[in-house]
């Protein structure tokens, strides 16, 4: 999955997600939440995510 390999344990802003897999916002943060509701990602403040 593109966004999930763009993201490290360094975290990331949203945009930056966005550019690095040139998907739409929309699509990225739908991919996102699914991540994170499996466990995968964490959202920290600001936007930023992180592999869990």
């Amino acid at each position: 999955m593109a966004v999930y390999s763009v993201l490290s344990g360094d975290p990331k802003y949203i945009d930056d997600i966005v550019a690095l897999t040139e998907l739409d916002p929309s699509t990225v943060l739908t991919i996102l939440l699914g991540l994170e509701l499996k466990g995968a990602v964490t959202q920290l403040s600001g936007k930023q995510f992180t592999r869990t």
